[in-house]
């Protein structure tokens, strides 16, 4: 048996795991506005308390054959969405991000850029606003902080509140705001906030989705066909929000050297 209950799409990565193994096997995971229920008939798997990705991906190693492996298939499609569907269904937020001012349009952006007119055009609007400026200056404070002391979702719920309120953003901003959102909509998926770091001046902050389990970061061979890398900042200077890893949307700013966040449990 298989039930899926949800007033809207599922936003796993947001849910509050409350419920614990069914008594007669299975799992049954209860969250904001959706519930999951499954009984596999091949004994019980319990969660593991704050760290739902590992039992989601536990349950559903454990239901791979037999008798509810199609059940299973089910359920892995609603958990682990592809990173294709994730990006499709943050694209509303993630074209807002794209539209907002680049804070250091001044330093990247040239005037024989075919996006030069608009792109200085947003950052005059917010040089003229106050409290925009002051909510960047209060994002970037969060991403320094980040730094120092470790990136978390909370941090980039925080961030992304405030990049909304600046209408404004610089690459570490924007990747913080952007994971955010995709984050809500890739259930057990990864979701990764890394940098490039080339030298002075070189610094990039960027998202990747769906990078293989296991891969390795400085190999971007072995990331599987699925993966997306995703770039805000390059949106608000005119360039592409999204490419695959042959074609990221800034290629002289790449490959990544550090991940500093991964929503996959660390172990």
């Amino acid at each position: 048996m298989i039930n899926f209950n949800s007033a809207s799409s599922p936003r796993l990565a947001d849910a509050n795991v409350v419920s614990e193994v069914v008594s007669h096997g299975g799992f049954s995971v209860a969250g904001r506005g959706f519930t999951v229920s499954v009984a596999t008939g091949h004994g019980q798997v319990r969660p593991q308390e704050g760290a739902f990705g590992r039992f989601f991906e536990g349950a559903r190693r454990f239901c791979v054959t037999g008798s509810c492996a199609s059940q299973t298939r089910a359920l892995n499609d609603v958990l682990f969405p592809k990173p294709a569907e994730v990006l499709a269904k943050s694209l509303p937020v993630l074209n807002r991000l794209g539209g907002y001012a680049c804070t250091d349009a001044g330093t990247f952006v040239r005037p024989n850029s075919s996006a030069y007119g608009q792109v200085m055009s947003r950052l005059g609007d917010f040089n003229r606003d106050v409290d925009r400026m002051r909510a960047n200056r209060q994002a970037e404070s969060s991403v320094t902080h980040a730094e120092r002391f470790g990136l978390d979702r909370a941090r980039l719920d925080k961030v992304a509140e405030l990049v909304d309120k600046a209408q404004a953003g610089c690459c570490s901003t924007l990747a913080y705001a952007g994971a955010a959102e995709l984050l809500k909509h890739a259930g057990g998926g990864r979701v990764e906030v890394v940098s490039h770091h080339g030298g002075h001046n070189t610094t990039h902050c960027f998202i990747i989705v769906g990078r293989a389990d296991p891969s390795d970061l400085a190999q971007i061979g072995s990331w599987g066909a699925d993966a997306i890398v995703v770039d805000p900042w390059a949106a608000t200077i005119g360039g592409q929000l999204s490419g695959p890893p042959s074609k990221p949307p800034i290629g002289n700013l790449w490959p990544p050297t550090q991940s500093l966040f991964d929503s996959l449990p660390q172990t």
